[in-house]
């Protein structure tokens, strides 16, 4: 795929994917606005910070200006391309997938990535978009992954409630059809992963003396609404079933120039991108001293990061961290290797077995350790209040911060 160059082109122009040919189709608006912004301070070239700032603004105003959401669609396109070619690469022998199905299903979760980013606590938009993107395609992999060899029944009896809601969802149940679904599908699993019949290991369908014993439980059920028979449950369940199937192998989803970009179902995105708003010189020279003083707060935290990561390195044990944290960091952000091949390349360096979830655990401790640390140096350092950020905020930066540790220390040592 061709990169984009310019600054118009980062924040204008739409990757389409068709037969496996890219090209980039620029939007007219986007263009016409970023030129007037270029106007006004035409010496600003850091598509950093752009990002920031069109973020920045989206926030501030929200659904008043579709422009600032439209150039940080645009923008968002490349991360998303890069991640799902990555995931491609990786996951191809596994599922008959490509790149723009990747991409389809990468770029619809553009709404949290804008509700997510935290300019204090992410290096760059467009990196923190790549692992969010990335986190959700293998999600995505692993709950097709699990569906694999499961015929209706099964997976039924495998699935969660969450997954079975947004799959009955996504098929337009809501309010108490969706409830009486839901709880059909309770006594479902209740009573037939007692009793599951099975023919050549796989689950069959209930029997009708199963099905009687599941409207039966139902129907005495204070939460139920209605008085359903056998045969209604069993037709509620195979369209449950159903619903999952589509929802982990959705057919025909694709994201056009004229689709929505979610929750607009109205209108093309040439006719919701207007010309609302647009900010003053004055605005635009507060942005930019917002710009530099995020800056200048990441490059503290990397110093910071830095001196912590040292200090576990050397001394996991006062952090109770495993004696191969090191190898276990450096492995996990600096190479990219799975926690399956980290523990089995520890093993085979070390002699010492370790296992996956030690692996897993461990970088969940080195997480809660570096949040709990970041709180009391952030009110001192940064001047943050400590409660105007929880934990959790913090413990889901870490994360993209390590990865950028890691991967700009690697540039620095072959440079």
């Amino acid at each position: 795929m061709k990169k984009r160059e310019t600054l118009l082109e980062k924040f204008c122009c739409f990757l389409v994917l068709q037969q496996n040919r890219t090209e980039w189709n620029c939007d007219r608006r986007l263009r016409r606005n970023m030129e007037s912004y270029g106007q006004i301070d035409p010496n600003v070239e850091s598509e950093d910070y752009w990002a920031l700032f069109f973020h920045q603004q989206y926030q501030n105003h929200g659904s008043q200006n579709h422009l600032f959401r439209g150039h940080l669609y645009a923008y968002l396109q490349e991360p998303c391309y890069w991640a799902a070619a990555e995931i491609y690469q990786k996951y191809q022998a596994k599922l008959d997938y490509q790149i723009e199905d990747y991409f389809n299903e990468g770029i619809l979760g553009f709404e949290a990535i804008l509700a997510d980013f935290k300019p204090l606590f992410s290096t760059r938009f467009d990196n923190f978009a790549n692992q969010r993107i990335k986190y959700r395609l293998i999600d995505r992999i692993r709950q097709i992954s699990q569906a694999f060899g499961h015929n209706t029944w099964s997976l039924l009896l495998n699935s969660t409630g969450a997954r079975l809601s947004q799959a009955l969802r996504a098929r337009g149940l809501v309010g108490e059809t969706l409830e009486n679904y839901l709880l059909a599908w309770d006594y479902y699993k209740e009573i037939y992963a007692q009793a599951k019949i099975k023919t050549d290991g796989k689950i069959q369908e209930p029997s009708p003396e199963i099905w009687q014993k599941i409207a039966a439980a139902y129907n005495s059920d204070s939460h139920s609404t209605i008085k359903i028979s056998s045969a209604t449950i069993t037709r509620w369940l195979k369209d449950a079933g159903q619903a999952i199937f589509d929802y982990l192998f959705p057919q025909g989803k694709t994201i056009s120039l004229q689709q929505p970009l979610g929750g607009e179902e109205s209108s093309t995105r040439e006719e919701m991108i207007e010309d609302t708003l647009h900010d003053t010189p004055w605005q635009q020279l507060e942005a930019a001293e917002n710009f530099r003083e995020s800056q200048q707060n990441h490059q503290k935290i990397l110093a910071w990061l830095r001196a912590e990561i040292s200090q576990i390195c050397q001394q996991p044990q006062q952090a109770k961290l495993h004696p191969q944290i090191q190898l276990i960091l450096e492995m996990t952000y600096g190479s990219g290797l799975g926690q399956v091949a980290i523990a089995a390349k520890i093993t085979e360096i070390t002699t010492v077995v370790i296992k996956q979830y030690q692996v897993s655990r461990e970088l969940d401790k080195v997480y809660r350790h570096l949040a709990k640390k970041f709180l009391p140096w952030a009110s001192e350092n940064l001047h943050i209040p400590s409660q105007s950020h929880d934990r959790e905020v913090i413990s889901k930066a870490i994360e993209p911060w390590l990865t950028y540790y890691y991967q700009t220390s690697a540039t620095t040592q072959e440079d």
